[in-house]
C-alpha cells in the first residue's frame, strides 16, 4: 500500500545516505537493519503523515567505529532527500539494543 511504500522510501534513502557517508568516513558497516513507524492523524481537514521515526541497527566491521555512529546518522539525515522532500517530520532513533 501506498503508506508503506512511503515509509520503505524514507528507510531506503536514510540507509543509502549513511552507507556513503560511513564509507566516506572509513567506518566499514558489516549489518544494518531498520524499521519505521509512521503517525497518521487528520491536518489541515486531511488524512496525512505527521510524523515518521526510523530506527536503523548498525554493526560496524570494527567496533571502535560505534563512537560516530551517532554523527554518521546526523550526517545522513541532513543529506537524505527524501526526508528533506516531505512535509512531515522525520526522526532518526538508532537502536542501540
Amino acid at each position: 500500500n501506498p503508506e508503506t511504500l512511503m515509509l520503505g522510501s524514507l528507510m531506503q534513502c536514510h540507509f543509502l545516505t549513511f552507507m556513503a557517508v560511513a564509507a566516506r568516513s572509513g567506518a566499514p558497516v558489516a549489518e544494518y537493519s531498520d524499521r519505521a513507524e509512521g503517525r497518521l492523524a487528520i491536518k489541515d481537514g486531511k488524512m496525512r503523515y505527521v510524523e515518521v521515526t526510523l530506527r536503523p541497527r548498525v554493526r560496524f566491521a570494527d567496533p571502535a567505529h560505534a563512537e560516530k555512529l551517532a554523527t554518521l546518522h546526523a550526517k545522513a539525515h541532513a543529506n537524505c532527500f527524501m526526508s528533506n522532500s516531505v512535509n512531515f517530520t522525520v526522526k532518526v532513533e538508532p537502536d542501540l539494543g
